[in-house]
């Protein structure tokens, strides 16, 4: 073994401790250890003349890190497998927000240049004001979606918590303008210190996407905030398509998603003139615990004409759920091509259901309890079981508005299977038929189990249900 070494040695006569004050390094063939002040270790690297795509070596592409100097020569850390967030001098205990998303950003930059994952260990990264840098700037000149070369960014499960406490709202994992990205084995969980600003939400995809997976992910107490009489934040997982933006929708694909004490456990919204020209290919399986509303597919009225029967690229969403003690359930409003497999479930009494973990009401302006919603949903599959118990109405069904609206797309539920078995008692009706100038039901198959049906006065909803054209009613 040929050693060299760079010492100055700090020798103390009280405790007999060596204190390393300057780098050290030994050799050993090609190979060189180098003190890392971040880690207190000695890290081994390899001497390199050329960065990994193959440009020369130049001071500015050493972050000190993958790729550092040393008395004049250039090296690269000597590893296998991903990036470690820790070596970018994150401990995940007490971190400053600065520094955490500095470090991470630096990480990111260089894990998506070289397609290598980032692993983040178990601790808890605050970033503060700042949403994680996984995404695309806002102030950005990329054009289009960013290529994040099917990289992956996870961590240890419930033990690695990313986490925002910010003063008006910073979305924890905001992935914008992405495409070939894995996320997965994290915890999310967040503070907002105005409560009448703006809300953090979990995990949001916003401005266009393809191919995102995101897998075996836990989203904790997200409170949301009331933002002028409305609620805003406080979504585990949510889709934003932006009206009138004309970056792709593609595909995501989202499973083992778990949101815990969270206004919303998953979103989808945008505008229907939008979502019938995009190619939204949306796969969701979620289980979500005590929410104002589980889960929501709605969609603003159109603003230019649209033909749903002639797309040529229908809209695919795919949601599975288990729900637990959520105020509302299930929402579909102008929701195209949905199909739900939904477990409800409901331990709690009325007054239980309407508040948040805080103790207070999750929405005082709206206190309405609730399995399923369907406003004016098409070429929907809908199959919905379980429990719900102590709710002003298990099952809606219909469309609000005029039957014919200025762009070609009738206000009603059309085309749709609807399965539904949910046992509970509730005070108002189990199934309310949404009605206003005309068929609000056309063409759709409705099947109930009897034990849904708790109530004697069926008469009414049953006819409403056989005026509208073509629709089949069967009990079972």
């Amino acid at each position: 073994m040929r050693m060299i070494a760079a010492l100055i040695v700090l020798i103390s006569s009280i405790s007999g401790v060596f204190a390393i004050t300057q780098p050290i390094a030994t050799q050993k063939g090609k190979r060189i250890s180098i003190y890392d002040p971040i880690s207190a270790k000695l890290v081994e690297y390899l001497p390199v003349v050329k960065y990994f795509d193959g440009r020369n070596m130049e001071p500015e592409f050493c972050d000190q890190v993958i790729y550092r100097t040393y008395k004049g020569g250039f090296y690269k850390r000597i590893f296998e497998g991903p990036i470690n967030a820790s070596w970018y001098g994150l401990n995940g205990i007490d971190d400053d927000p600065i520094k955490v998303y500095n470090s991470l950003l630096k990480a990111w930059n260089y894990a998506l240049s070289s397609k290598t994952d980032l692993y983040i260990p178990s601790g808890v990264y605050n970033t503060g004001n700042r949403n994680f840098p996984f995404r695309v700037s806002e102030v950005s000149s990329v054009k289009g979606l960013l290529d994040c070369q099917n990289i992956t960014i996870y961590g240890d499960g419930e033990k690695t918590i990313l986490k925002t406490i910010s003063d008006n709202g910073a979305d924890v994992l905001q992935l914008n303008k992405l495409k070939n990205l894995k996320i997965r084995n994290l915890s999310i969980t967040a503070e907002v210190k105005s409560l009448n600003r703006s809300g953090t939400n979990g995990i949001s995809i916003t401005n266009g996407f393809d191919n995102i997976m995101i897998d075996q992910i836990t989203v904790k107490n997200l409170r949301g905030v009331s933002r002028n009489g409305n609620l805003d934040g406080g979504k585990a997982l949510t889709v934003q398509i932006s009206t009138g933006s004309d970056f792709y929708c593609g595909k995501i694909v989202a499973t083992g998603i778990k949101s815990i004490n969270c206004l919303y456990g998953f979103t989808c919204d945008g505008c229907i003139s939008d979502v019938i020209k995009k190619n939204i290919d949306i796969s969701v399986d979620i289980s979500v615990e005590n929410s104002y509303l589980g889960l929501s597919v709605t969609n603003s009225a159109p603003y230019e004409n649209g033909d749903i029967n002639n797309m040529e690229n229908h809209p695919k969403i795919k949601l599975v759920a288990n729900t637990l003690n959520c105020q509302k359930d299930l929402m579909i409003s102008r929701g195209i091509g949905v199909k739900v497999v939904l477990n409800i479930n409901t331990t709690k009494n009325r007054s239980g259901l309407i508040k948040s973990f805080d103790g207070t009401p999750w929405y005082n302006k709206d206190l309405r309890v609730w399995g399923a919603y369907f406003n004016y949903i098409k070429d929907g599959e809908i199959t919905i079981k379980g429990n719900k118990n102590d709710c002003d109405y298990k099952v809606a069904i219909g469309a609000i508005g005029a039957v014919k609206d200025s762009f070609n797309l009738m206000n009603r539920t059309e085309n749709c299977s609807f399965n539904i078995d949910i046992t509970g008692k509730s005070r108002i009706s189990d199934f309310q038929v949404i009605e206003y100038q005309g068929e609000s039901i056309h063409n759709s198959v409705l099947d109930f189990s009897k034990r849904t049906f708790s109530d004697n006065d069926l008469q009414r909803p049953v006819q409403k249900v056989k005026a509208g054209k073509l629709n089949k009613l069967n009990f079972y």
